[in-house]
């Protein structure tokens, strides 16, 4: 027991330098998978949005929206990606 004692009390700093490492890591790349989610859920979503507005316009999924359509649609991809950044990323 005294020589568990004896490292923890001779080591407290590296040993904390090493779990607040492993800390500033593990936050590093949970941020980073849940950007790259919210990034994917909104090119599905984009996406989903475009056939939507195809199907309205009676033509076939990814089709070629007009440009005031196709404009309102990357606006709001735009959007969401923006709040992704500004909710995950490391800025």
């Amino acid at each position: 027991m005294s020589e568990q004692k004896t490292f923890i009390a001779n080591n407290w700093f590296k040993l904390f330098i090493v779990a607040l490492s492993l800390l500033l890591i593990t936050t590093y790349f949970y941020r980073e998978s849940k950007l790259d989610a919210c990034i994917q859920a909104t090119d599905e979503y984009t996406s989903r949005l475009w056939d939507e507005k195809c199907a309205i316009q009676k033509q076939s999924p990814n089709c070629g929206l007009d440009p005031f359509t196709a404009t309102a649609v990357n606006g709001t991809r735009d959007k969401r990606l923006d709040e992704c950044f500004r909710r995950y990323s490391f800025k």
